[in-house]
């Protein structure tokens, strides 16, 4: 037996779920490049006036998986339910700084500039 370990490159394989006592093991977290691409596919399915309401939510996120790989360089195996968990986490973060900035918009004082605004929504947000 040889006491040399082998290595691979993991950077350039897919990475693909693994099972352990019938559960899903997490898989590597998603870049910055990759909320980008989720979020352009979701937005180009969901403002595409050609599509339309008319989806079931299978043809929605297939089309947002379609889109994201497409959107997408540097592409990890993801599936439906990790794109749907972490969509769901970036628009509820998007939600809370929305509300944010209309909490500050709201009490804004005269002579404050956005620059101001912004600097009172990251008190909330932050």
């Amino acid at each position: 037996m040889s006491n040399a370990t082998t290595t691979t490159n993991t950077s350039t394989q897919p990475a693909t779920p693994a099972i352990d006592n019938g559960r899903k093991k997490k898989g590597p977290a998603f870049s910055k490049a990759e909320d980008v691409a989720l979020v352009k596919a979701y937005l180009g399915v969901t403002t595409n006036p050609t599509v339309g309401t008319n989806l079931t939510e299978e043809g929605l996120w297939s089309s947002v998986v379609e889109g994201f790989v497409e959107n997408c360089e540097n592409l990890f195996n993801r599936d439906v339910s990790s794109l749907k968990s972490r969509f769901n986490s970036i628009s509820s973060r998007c939600q809370f700084f929305s509300a944010s900035y209309a909490k500050v918009y709201a009490a804004r004082k005269s002579g404050e500039n956005e620059d101001d605004w912004v600097s009172q929504i990251f008190i909330f947000y932050i």
